[in-house]
């Protein structure tokens, strides 16, 4: 074997053992929402639910939310005050979900898997 060869073998086995090392990252299964909501100070809280929940809860008042939680930063209840708030919920597996502030005002919502999905909303 010249040199010449020798040295192409060479190359090719190291080219091949550097794309055989590569590793695959598995997909992102879940998703993220980034909420920004503008709302009456009456309003203090948020709840998550997927779009079958929420129709169980306003048909027979029943299920839970999948997520919840204060508006931060809420102060006590003033006449015609409007307040602005972010909320991020990571982690969310793909679907349509429904928003719902002071149990009633529902927003539809949809997390892609391996995205942040960005909302405003001024309720």
């Amino acid at each position: 074997m010249t040199f010449r060869s020798f040295y192409l073998v060479a190359l090719t086995v190291a080219a091949f053992s550097v794309s055989a090392c590569k590793k695959d990252e598995p997909a992102p299964t879940t998703g993220n929402l980034n909420l920004t909501v503008t709302y009456d100070s009456i309003y203090v809280g948020y709840s998550l639910f997927t779009e079958e929940g929420w129709l169980i809860r306003t048909t027979t008042g029943t299920g839970s939310a999948l997520r919840s939680g204060p508006f931060t930063g809420s102060p006590p209840p003033i006449t015609n005050t409007r307040l602005k708030t972010t909320v991020i919920l990571n982690g969310l597996n793909p679907g349509n979900y429904e928003f719902v502030v002071n149990a009633s005002t529902a927003q539809s919502v949809q997390v892609t898997a391996g995205q942040t999905k960005f909302y405003t909303f001024d309720l």
